[in-house]
């Protein structure tokens, strides 16, 4: 797990704990997927607008 977590977070040593590293890619992904979901248009709008 470790290792996974290293190479995702684009690191080649961590003093961090494991748990503290899957913590950061936890959030890192899920700034990314709120920044994914920001982008795309809102469906609900563009029904009402029809």
């Amino acid at each position: 797990m470790r290792e996974y977590l290293l190479r995702r977070l684009g690191l080649s040593d961590s003093h961090e704990s494991t748990d503290r590293m899957l913590l950061r890619y936890c959030d890192a992904r899920k700034a990314e997927c709120e920044r994914q979901l920001d982008e795309q248009p809102d469906t609900a709008t563009a029904e009402e607008g029809e």
